[in-house]
Order: structure tokens, then sequence, then C-alpha cells
């Protein structure tokens, strides 16, 4: 059947798109595990790791089955990518900055060093000041 002019060939639309991780996520979040001998939701684990990671700089994973202690040591790098992840969960993301649109005059100082054998390099300095926000 041919469409007319105008009209959808889909009139109810395409279905919402599933988000097949999220989901995983969320109800593998909600299940129960034993933490500490007491029952609790799995997300509220992964919240106190992270936490913890934040506050010490380490993961501590309890004990293996071999009793060797599971511990992982953050890097600086790390700490700083895992204090971003939160940051951006609890605030979200930074809000762009807006640009001023009357450029600031600053002064700027060129060094130019002019090397000598016989004596210690000369050292020459140009100040110039910025009028307009191009320097043209």
């Amino acid at each position: 059947m041919p469409f007319l002019p105008g009209q959808s060939g889909n009139p109810k639309g395409r279905p919402p798109k599933q988000r097949a991780l999220t989901h995983l996520l969320e109800q593998a979040g909600k299940k129960k595990v034993d933490s500490g001998g007491a029952s609790v939701q799995a997300v509220r684990v992964f919240a106190q790791k992270v936490w913890e990671g934040l506050t010490t700089g380490s993961l501590d994973f309890g004990p293996a089955a071999d009793g060797t202690p599971r511990q992982i040591q953050l890097s600086g790098k790390e700490w700083v990518t895992l204090a971003r992840l939160v940051m951006d969960q609890i605030d979200g993301p930074p809000l762009p900055t807006k640009i001023d649109p009357e450029p600031i005059a600053r002064p700027i100082i060129n060094l130019v060093v002019i090397p000598s054998r016989t004596s210690p390099p000369i050292l020459v300095m140009d100040e110039h000041e910025i009028i307009s926000g191009n320097n043209t």
C-alpha cells in the first residue's frame, strides 16, 4: 500500500532505544551482597569503595581466598581521575566560562639574550602594552 505525500510510514514513531548497559548496571547495583557481615545493595559497596579511594588513596578488597591481601594503591593520576568522576557526578561537569569582550591591558615583556664570547650575556627587556584584543 503506497503512502500518501506527508504521511509517515511509521505513525507510532520509532520505539525508544533501550540503554542496555545502564539497565544492566542498575540491576547489578540493586542486588544484595555481603559487606562486613551485613547484606547491603552492591551500589552501596561501590560508593563506599569510591569514597575509600578518595580519602585514603587506596582500595582494600579484603583477603583473597588464599589469604593474601587485595589492596590497590592509587597513583596521583588515578586519584585525580577518580576525583573528577565523583565531582562530575555530584556537581555536574564544569560550566563554560563567559569570555569578557573587553580585553584587559597587560604588559608583555620580551626577553632577548645576546650571547657574547668575551663577556656575560646581555639581557635586553622590551615592554609593550596591549591596547586591543589582537596584537596586529
